[in-house]
């Protein structure tokens, strides 16, 4: 019986076939537009909602959100713990839980004003506040990393915005 692909065996094309297809799937996949961006998760009862960065550091160049990036919006009840989750690596670059007031804008709600900072290390999860924690009823949970200098932002290497309003 005659080989198919001409010039080879029967059976040493199949190994060949094999690596090429292998080689194809590794090749598809690299080019796939996976996106290398971590996420995160901050859950504060039943409420949970998992957030891509509104910024983040890739191969040393600082990446905005798309136009279609939204903030993350969380309501709460009062007094209800609020768990924050990041991946090894946000963990690793050593983070930060920034409390902000919001400010109304004509494009809806921003972070105005810093009032609350609590640094979290490499810890992969934080639940070290409560949703009534805050003064204000509405806020911004804010995951932040800190500035480096292999990446041209400036001021955090990664930021993760979640709006809270707390409910009764």
């Amino acid at each position: 019986m005659s080989s198919p692909i001409p010039g080879t065996r029967r059976r040493g094309a199949r190994p060949v076939i094999v690596a090429a297809v292998l080689a194809l799937s590794a090749l598809l996949a690299a080019c796939s537009g996976a996106d290398p961006k971590p996420q995160i998760s901050i859950a504060a009862g039943e409420a949970k909602t998992t957030v891509e960065p509104t910024l983040y550091c890739v191969g040393g160049h600082a990446e905005l959100a798309g136009d279609k990036a939204s903030t993350a919006a969380l309501e709460v009840k009062p007094d209800t713990k609020v768990t924050v989750e990041v991946p090894k690596e946000v963990a690793d670059a050593g983070w930060t839980i920034q409390i902000w007031s919001v400010s109304d804008s004509g494009e809806g709600p921003v972070p105005y004003q810093q009032i609350g900072n609590v640094p979290v290390g490499t810890k992969r999860s934080f639940d070290g506040f409560t949703t009534s924690d805050a003064v204000p009823s509405r806020y911004f949970v804010i995951v932040a990393l800190p500035e480096d200098a292999k990446c041209d932002a400036k001021g955090s290497a990664g930021i993760w915005t979640v709006l809270v309003s707390r409910v009764s």
